[in-house]
């Protein structure tokens, strides 16, 4: 029975029910496969096109960099010869004497591009004692400091008193005087400037916009001027042979006359307390009155030689004076007994001015120098050339750092006093620095370039204190308001 049933014949029905799940199951097989060789085909062909690109980017990539190292090649090469250019240019006007013009490119040849060369040129310029140069074109006859230091006072043949800023040497140009200006003073609080002329008037001109005064009273040329330390009386002396103390706060009373010499006055000077007055004669004595009354203290005889310049010291217990033989000489004013002779210059000195410290004395010849003189040792501790013709003046600045001269060879000439010390240089631009300029106080420096910034130091200490950026413009063009709260920049 069990035999038979094995072989039993099995309806059709499930063959068919059989088959066609074995057909199924083969179909399935067959899309798993395809689906499976579709997918593996995919991500070949993604494969194939990420790799490709990859290598496409790469490349992309490559020539950016490639681009973008020749263009900073270029640029390295351009600002090379823009350096380069700066310094050339910094070098020639070295050679024509404009040292600022020559610290200017030298500068900005520095914060482009660093080298042995420029250091080498700073380095030269910096121990360089001469700062500034301005030719005004005529005869400078006298010089002076305002009491800030902030400015110089030239006279000129020209009939114009020349106002140069201490820092930059900018010039401004006053004009409106009689005639030739033969000596200029500021009064102790910068408000009066006082000018001389070869007609004997003296104008005394408001600084800031007042009305002028004209003193008259000498009958010739005016040589000298000097204002006593409190600002009350203007001593004034020239050709007629008189010194003549102006009383400024009475404008009614008539001066103090004090008559001296056969052949004019050649140089006034207040003692440190305004008490007295000494006068240098073209006759050769040095003459020292009370300024009270008039009355002479003391009459010191240079060996018979004109005296050129007299100055004190701020002590009050030297009184210098230079000759036309080629002596400085030292005198105590209280005994009028010479203290110590000066002699090395092979011409006439025609200058003389004492130190704030009263260590130092500089004088000024007919041989274009300025000497500075160690009054401890007796020697000469510098000489500063520069000047190709006699050199009239020389006046120290009030902080004694800086001392200006000028003479026959038409320029004023700003120097470093003290000893030689290393120039800060200001640096920090990007790019070069086009503009400079002190505020009206002389604290701070602006500088602008054409990396579009402009940038605030501390001009004393070099010190950073401030950077404006986004500028339009280059930066060619700055000021700066009277005031120092505002600046233009284009």
């Amino acid at each position: 029975a069990s035999l038979a049933r094995c072989a039993a014949t099995v309806p059709d029905r499930i063959h068919r029910f059989i088959n066609a799940g074995q057909r199924r199951r083969g179909r399935t097989a067959w899309r798993l496969r395809g689906l499976s060789l579709g997918l593996l085909v995919a991500m070949s062909l993604a494969a194939i096109i990420f790799y490709g690109q990859k290598q496409a980017a790469e490349e992309q990539r490559g020539v950016a960099e490639s681009q973008r190292a020749l263009a900073d090649k270029q640029r390295q090469v351009a600002r090379g010869r823009l350096a380069e250019s700066l310094l050339e240019g910094a070098n020639a006007g070295l050679a024509r004497g404009k040292r600022l013009e020559a610290r200017a490119r030298l500068r900005s040849a520095l914060q482009i591009s660093d080298s042995i060369t420029a250091r080498g040129l700073w380095w030269q310029l910096s121990r360089d004692p001469l700062l500034w140069t301005r030719d005004l074109g005529d005869t400078v006859w006298d010089v002076g400091f305002s009491p800030d230091g902030k400015t110089v006072a030239a006279a000129c043949q020209d009939g114009a008193v020349t106002l140069l800023d201490a820092v930059t040497g900018e010039k401004q140009i006053l004009r409106g005087f009689s005639d030739v200006v033969l000596a200029v003073a500021f009064s102790p609080d910068g408000l009066l400037l006082a000018a001389a002329t070869t007609k004997g008037q003296i104008h005394l001109r408001n600084l800031r916009g007042g009305p002028e005064r004209l003193l008259e009273g000498h009958s010739r040329a005016v040589w000298t001027l000097a204002f006593s330390p409190d600002g009350k009386i203007l001593a004034s002396g020239g050709k007629d042979n008189t010194v003549r103390l102006h009383r400024l706060a009475g404008q009614s009373r008539a001066p103090l006359v004090l008559r001296a010499g056969t052949k004019g006055i050649t140089a006034v000077a207040f003692s440190p307390h305004g008490d007295q007055v000494a006068a240098g004669t073209n006759d050769g004595p040095v003459l020292l009155w009370r300024t009270s009354d008039g009355e002479l203290l003391q009459r010191m005889t240079a060996d018979g030689a004109e005296t050129s310049d007299v100055a004190f010291n701020r002590a009050g217990d030297l009184l210098a004076n230079v000759t036309g033989d080629h002596l400085t000489i030292l005198w105590d004013p209280k005994t009028g007994a010479r203290k110590a002779t000066l002699k090395d210059t092979p011409s006439g000195v025609r200058g003389v001015a004492f130190s704030l410290d009263g260590k130092h004395l500089a004088t000024s010849s007919r041989d274009h120098l300025v000497r500075l003189w160690d009054l401890a040792s007796g020697k000469i501790v510098r000489r500063l050339r520069g000047h190709t013709g006699w050199v009239r003046r020389v006046r120290y600045a009030p902080g004694g750092a800086t001392l200006v001269s000028g003479g026959y060879d038409n320029t004023v000439r700003l120097w470093r006093s003290g000893a030689r010390k290393q120039q800060r240089l200001h640096s920090g631009h990007t790019d070069s620095s086009v503009g400079v300029r002190a505020s009206p106080d002389g604290e701070l420096l602006v500088s602008t370039g054409t990396d579009h910034t402009a940038r605030i130091w501390e001009r004393k200490s070099g010190r950073l204190l401030k950077i404006i950026s986004d500028l339009p413009g280059r930066g060619k063009h700055l000021d700066i308001s009277p005031d120092g709260k505002t600046m233009a920049v284009a």
